[in-house]
This record gives structure tokens, sequence and C-alpha cells, in this order.
């Protein structure tokens, strides 16, 4: 009887814990999603920390091609009629981090190019529609836990795409300077 219940108790516990919610920057399908390019990252020494951050697309220098190249499809539309916003995984774009603390790895785990669609307008001979061209990036960064974090670091990330380089600045805080 006790080999019963624990075999229907097994499969039980091992769906409940797949059903457990992840906490934002633990995975890279579960980033920690900064609001501005700009949002600091806490950072805790032993730690790493999936961060994704949007950036509009010029501000990384990115060239018409790959633009041109991601399509809307106006037959793609949501429940309220409105097209939807398109992305395509960019393998192109690098990232090089500079001036890091001693401890700290910062690398570039994805970046998508982004069509946003932001309003949709239908009529009854066409649809208008406005988007924001955009990149957003899913940053891994690792502190090891004799990291040489100063409460407040500046880094700087390269971005790279063909024989455009942009700088983008990247700041790191320690939980100890939170309050």
């Amino acid at each position: 009887m006790m080999m019963k219940k624990l075999s229907v108790m097994l499969p039980v516990m091992a769906l409940m814990g797949a059903c457990a919610p992840v906490t934002a920057g633990t995975q890279v399908s579960a980033p920690l999603v900064q609001e501005t390019p700009f949002a600091p990252v806490v950072l805790v020494p032993g730690q790493t920390i999936y961060v994704q951050y949007t950036y509009p697309a010029g501000m990384l220098g990115i060239q018409d091609k790959y633009l041109k190249d991601l399509k809307i499809d106006f037959n793609n539309r949501d429940n309220g009629n409105n097209v939807r916003s398109v992305e395509k995984y960019a393998s192109w774009l690098m990232m090089t981090p500079e001036k890091l603390p001693k401890g700290v790895e910062v690398k570039l785990d994805q970046a998508y190019l982004v069509k946003d669609v932001t309003e949709t307008d239908n009529t009854r001979d066409a649809t208008e529609i406005r988007f924001l061209e955009k990149v957003r990036v899913i940053l891994k960064i690792t502190a090891a836990v004799d990291a040489d974090l100063k409460g407040v670091d500046l880094l700087t990330l390269k971005f790279m795409n063909d024989n455009v380089t942009k700088d983008m600045s990247l700041f790191l805080t320690t939980e100890s300077t939170k309050e």
C-alpha cells in the first residue's frame, strides 16, 4: 500500500515543482527587464544575473540593411485586430565590455532586432501602422565571490555591427549600497 501512494505522489510532486515561479534575472528565459537603457544593475558578489535592455536601433548604429530585412506581416493580428510587432535574432551584433571591475564578467547572451508596432489604424481601404525600431539585448553578468565591486561601477559596452561601433554605459551597484 505504501508503494502505491509513493508512486502516485512522486509524479504529482514533480509537476508541482515544474510550476514553481522563476525569479527574474536567474535564467536567460526570464531576465530582469530594465525600463530604460541606463537603469543600473544591482549585483551581489557570487551572483550571475541575466538582464534585458532595449535600445533604439539608431542608438546602436544598426545598419538599414538589417532593418529592411525585418518585415512586418500585416496579416498577423492580435485579438483587437492590431498588427503584431516582429523580431528577429541578431547573431551579427557583437559586444565587448570595457572597464570591468576585477572578478566581473559581462557577455552578450542574446540580441534581437525589433519592429515594435505601437499603433494600428484600420480603415475600409487600408491599414496604417506606426512602429519603433529597437534592439533588445540580454546580458549575462557574473560577479565572482571575491569581485572588486566598489558600490557603484560604470562600465562601457562596445556594440559592433559591420563597421559601426557604439559605446553604451552600464551601471553596476552592489547590494550593500541599497537602503
